[in-house]
């Protein structure tokens, strides 16, 4: 338990390290109250650890309850989360691109087919347009039941050229200041 702390401390840290102002903290209420409503001693002891990092690295803590719309962005999911140890594509080494295709065919040959079917799910062409176009469903219904959207998780992790992340980044972030999506 103190290592994963002080691990999640660290990636708080570095959070802070990449000029971020603030960090989204995804509660529910199961995860705090029991059944009978008294509150989980554990979980609220985690609960002030990170407000703790938070002030140790001047960041904005959000407490994310769920009463805005919250939304998280992980499209191309096979740009994003490439070589992600946890997915179903952990296995696929190969390469991806941004914008474009995200997985030329050519480079499935010789992969288990499993492996080509879960990679399948998810390669198509993804622009700055079409990304855009996803982000449009939640705000729209945000719009429609008079809430704030706010894009709360979205990164790619750092398994992919980098200049295809910055240019993932980039697109993302002017999508978001584009819409007013917080």
């Amino acid at each position: 338990m103190v290592y994963l702390n002080m691990r999640i401390r660290e990636d708080v840290r570095q959070i802070a390290g990449f000029g971020n102002d603030h960090i989204r903290l995804p509660i529910d209420e199961e995860q705090m109250w029991d059944e009978e409503g008294n509150k989980k001693t554990r979980a609220f002891g985690l609960l002030h650890e990170a407000v703790g990092w938070a002030l140790e690295f001047d960041l904005r803590l959000i407490v994310d309850l769920h009463i805005i719309r919250s939304h998280y962005f992980n499209e191309p999911f096979l740009l994003t989360h490439h070589q992600a140890s946890w997915t179903h594509i952990r296995d696929y080494s190969g390469p991806v691109k941004y914008p474009g295709l995200s997985v030329d065919p050519a480079d499935l040959e010789g992969l288990p087919q499993e492996l080509v079917t879960r990679i399948g799910h998810h390669n198509r062409v993804y622009t700055k347009v079409s990304m855009e176009g996803m982000i449009m469903i939640p705000l729209n219904y945000a719009m429609e039941h008079n809430l704030p959207l706010y894009c709360g998780e979205w990164g790619c992790l750092p398994a992919v050229d980098p200049e295809m992340r910055l240019q993932w980044y980039a697109d993302m972030r002017e999508i978001l200041e584009k819409l007013e999506i917080a």
